[in-house]
């Protein structure tokens, strides 16, 4: 859950002030940007290709040829001595792929595979000659942990997709699908498949059975698949891989060995129809007169679920009436900036395979690399309007809007075009009204429909890939309050990959588009968000339209590198107009960008003296506004290492040159920010032990004592038997700024834009616990306590933004101009010195304090089909009180009665 501090709302003032053109001084910003822009780019490509690089090692593809039965199928028991195996062709030609990669494993490993017209069949014998060493460890499914082995299908051979079938030596089951050569694993996929595990004094064993069904293939007289099989040594961290890959190699998918042997397999075609039905009831305290709130609820809930074959490469996934109780909350976080926080899908079904629908408008990580044109949680999004309660009424205010269903059509043709397409409707959601009995209800969230599509088009083995993208969402605006919302906006893109010299080389691009369509006051409301800030009085290259009834907006990226190898580099150009607008189906922090990037690290992957392997980076970034104002430009060198006593150290110092912050003062004109330095610092005990420790540090300090934060944290792991999981992970976080925004008030016809000292302090404890009775039968429970305060003092206006120095950009109050109204909760100003207020805001002083937890028990009674009980908590407590006091916080938070939600959702797969 996102807890936000919201200022009451001020309208912005558009006339002429003080702050129009202001000049621009030249110790901050260049006097002519637009020049440097490619600077960066060119110092990159003479640099780079003046280097001599080293080229990963290269190994043979083998081929293993899989057997036909010609007996009784195996029991599925795990001992392999069915008269199959005995029969059957073994291979034992494994080497290690980590710690040193081509040297013999610790330990042999055989396979064997065998397959019919319905299922194909897979022995493994993990040989140990210590094997009261072997690590079996009870998680969740996916969530595999010790000695694990596994096969990998490349069953298209198109080189850059897999079908993943692992289990764990305790018999737990981890699948997924590889997608983009092993850039991404979808392990939300889920397929109907069987294997069980046994042990004796010579090792363990696991015995597989896939239907073929769950895979999708080219019906051929003769086949010949990707094929990679692999073995984890827990207690070595230790990988061996019987097709070798170099560690340093560029993708996955494309080194593996060959499968054949495989004749005549006809193609199977899933069908599962999975109903479910939910039961939940809910207690918290009641409100006093309020109907909406009596103190208890009750709900009983349906719907459907299903995947089917179309052909033998598109499969249809469909919901109808979806229900996601079962999923985690969000963290608790504060945020005190004008852009809104990034969290992750966690819903099933929009989770698997959304690596498909991915069309990222940035790049890397942090909050550029989260932008994204296809962003799944704004289906089933908080309503947009929520009426205010009048005199003597009650409002209630759903979380969520429901989703009547939706649709998913995914696959892969055997020419390489891969295709998604998602199609799903959202209820018009309404609030409920009463008044003194009287009830009426209004309209919160329209009836919506989002759509988006996905092609992919591979050429020259994978090399080279064309893609394509559209978005659409339409929303039935038939209530005029609800104008402020766009009636249509869409999106669309086209990307490129293109590997060369032996795929050692990469050059990645994109271009996209939106259009958003509405009211004068929708568009209004676009132009004067956050993501634009279109009526800034010092932006020469914007320019607020109150009379737009629709917005266009374009953008792109450029990236250059090479992927492979001990020594890799990368340098990427990033371009957003002003009038993109992605966030109706997409994800977009910022707009109006021009960013530049230089990325290269160095790898090491061999043991030497007390280092296991190791790397090393550094960046360096630059961006712009497409008025040429140089917002930021800094660098940094970060480094992780892994020591041979299998701890791990991660470290990075960063630096940050002045810059221009231009939504720091919400729509008014730009703030220089000073430039900062900062360092963080993480250690990992080792986790193969039962205890484990970690620790995260961070520090950032701004010139000029413009701020300071300090954050740590610290995590402990324990597992007391391999079935118990427990994890505690307190933190703790201090931020002193000087000039926090706090809000805009206008004086003498001119905005006048407050701020103030902040003093933060945030402290989260995360507790975990594990416990797995059977693969298919799990506990677990997640709780977070959390509480933030902060205290604003020493209050002052800005002056001049962009002064050279920190102290010249704004005015404090002195203390005959502010005094503070008890009575209120309100800042009065006296700037004028008189005996009346010429302005005032409220205090903007907060103490939020929250608790999430999640117990869930899963129980998969048949491969398939689950039962889930879930027990949710959350507890809130909020005040104007910027003081942290942790004792009185905590006795706060538990003081109030908890809201309880208790659900039984039961789900019975029926299908092939």
């Amino acid at each position: 859950m996102k807890t936000t501090i919201d200022k009451k709302p001020v309208k912005p003032v558009f006339k002429t002030t003080r702050f129009k053109r202001i000049k621009r001084h030249k110790s901050v910003f260049f006097r002519n940007p637009k020049n440097y822009y490619f600077k960066p780019l060119f110092f990159a490509f003479f640099l780079f290709t003046a280097i001599i690089n080293t080229f990963g090692s290269t190994y043979e593809t083998k081929s293993f040829f899989a057997q036909a039965l010609i007996s009784e199928p195996p029991v599925i028991d795990g001992t392999l001595n069915d008269e199959a195996w005995q029969v059957a062709q073994w291979d034992s030609s494994f080497v290690q792929y980590s710690p040193s990669e081509g040297a013999n494993p610790s330990q042999k490993t055989e396979f064997a595979l065998l397959y019919d017209k319905n299922y194909l069949y897979v022995g493994i014998r993990a040989y140990d000659n210590a094997p009261d060493s072997i690590v079996k460890r009870l998680t969740r499914r996916d969530q595999i942990d010790g000695d694990y082995v596994g096969v990998q299908f490349d069953s298209y051979l198109n080189r850059r997709t897999a079908f993943c079938f692992y289990v764990s030596a305790a018999g737990v089951k981890r699948d997924y699908f590889i997608s983009n050569n092993g850039d991404s694993r979808d392990f939300n996929w889920d397929p109907i498949w069987y294997v069980s595990t046994t042990s004796d004094s010579e090792g363990w064993y696991a015995e597989m059975k896939i239907p073929l069904s769950q895979l999708r293939f080219n019906p051929e007289e003769i086949n010949i698949w990707g094929f990679q099989v692999e073995r984890m040594i827990f207690r070595n961290d230790e990988r061996a891989l019987w097709q070798p890959v170099a560690r340093n190699a560029s993708g996955w998918v494309n080194y593996m060995g060959h499968l054949e042997g495989l004749k005549n397999l006809e193609a199977k075609k899933t069908f599962d129809i999975t109903p479910y039905t939910l039961a939940s009831a809910e207690s918290y305290e009641a409100q006093a007169n309020n109907p909406f709130y009596t103190g208890r609820d009750y709900n009983l809930n349906g719907g459907v679920d299903g995947k089917i074959g179309l052909t033998n490469y598109f499969t249809l996934d469909f919901t109808i009436n979806p229900d996601f109780g079962q999923v985690e909350a969000d963290p608790s976080q504060v945020n005190l900036t004008a852009f809104e926080t990034f969290f992750p899908e966690q819903r099933p079904f929009f989770v698997e395979g959304r690596d498909l629908f991915s069309f990222r408008v940035g790049f890397g990580d942090g909050d550029v690399g989260d932008e994204n044109l296809f962003y799944s949680r704004r289906i089933g999004r908080s309503p947009q309007y929520r009426p205010a309660a009048g005199q003597d009424e009650f409002v209630y205010t759903p979380e969520f809007t429901p989703i009547i269903g939706a649709l998913k059509l995914t696959g892969r043709t055997n020419d390489g075009l891969s295709l998604g397409i998602m199609q799903s409707t959202t209820a018009s959601q309404y609030a409920q009204v009463d008044n003194m009995g009287s009830h009426s209800e209004i309209l919160a969230e329209p009836l919506t429909n989002y759509f988006a599509a996905r092609a992919l088009q591979e050429f020259s083995e994978g090399n080279t890939t064309i893609g394509v993208i559209g978005t659409a969402v339409n929303r039935n605006l038939s209530e005029g309050h609800l104008d402020f919302l766009h009636s249509s906006a869409y999106t669309g893109g086209v990307d490129i990959t293109q590997y060369f010299a032996d795929r050692r080389y990469a050059l990645i691009s994109n271009i996209y588009m939106s259009h958003i369509r509405g009211s004068e006051r929708a568009i209004s409301r676009t132009q004067l968000s956050p993501v634009r800030y279109y009526q800034r009085p010092d932006a020469d290259h914007l320019e607020f339209d109150p009379n737009r009834t629709s917005l266009s907006g374009a953008g792109g990226n450029l990236q250059l590198g090479k992927v492979s190898g001990r020594f890799r580099w990368m340098t990427a150009f990033l371009v957003k107009s002003p009038g993109l607008e992605t966030n109706d189906i997409g994800y977009l922090r910022s707009a109006d960008a021009l960013f530049q990037v230089l990325w290269f690290g160095y790898r090491i992957n061999e043991p030497f003296g007390i280092i296991r392997n190791a790397n090393i980076n550094t960046n360096q970034w630059t961006s712009y506004t497409f008025g040429g104002e140089r917002t930021s430009l800094g660098g940094n060198i970060n480094g992780w290492t892994q020591f041979t006593n299998y701890w791990s150290l991660s470290t990075g110092v960063s630096y940050d040159h002045d810059g221009l912050a231009t939504s720091s003062l919400r729509g008014g004109p730009a703030f220089v920010t000073t430039s900062r330095t900062g360092g963080w610092m993480s250690l990992n005990t080792d986790n193969r032990k039962k205890l484990q420790f970690f620790t995260s540090n961070n520090y950032w300090k701004g010139n000029e004592g413009s701020f300071a934060t300090l954050n740590n944290s610290l995590g402990i792991t324990y597992r007391p038997h391999n079935a118990l999981h427990l994890t505690v992970s307190p933190g703790v976080g201090n931020a002193v700024t000087t000039a926090q925004y706090v809000t805009q008030r206008s004086y003498e016809d001119s905005p006048v834009y407050i701020l103030g000292t902040l003093d933060q302090t945030v402290w989260r404890m995360s507790i975990r616990i594990n416990y797995t009775i059977t693969p298919e039968l799990s506990l677990q429970y997640w709780g977070q306590p959390f509480i933030a305060a902060g205290k604003y003092t020493n209050f002052k206006k800005v002056t001049d933004p962009r002064a050279t120095h920190f102290q010249d950009r704004f005015e404090e109050y002195t203390d005959s101009q502010i005094r503070y109204d008890e009575s209120s909760g309100q800042y009065l100003i006296f700037e004028s010195g008189g005996n009346t207020a010429d302005y005032s805001f409220f205090n903007p002083d907060f103490n939020v304090k929250e608790f999430l937890s999640n117990l869930v028990l899963r129980w998969e009674y048949s491969p398939g089909s689950t039962l889930f009980f879930v027990w949710s908590q959350t507890r809130d407590h909020y005040m104007r009180d910027g003081h942290f006091d942790f004792q009185n916080n905590v006795n706060e938070l538990f003081s109030d009665k908890a809201h309880n939600v208790f659900m039984l959702k039961l789900s019975c797969r029926i299908g092939v």
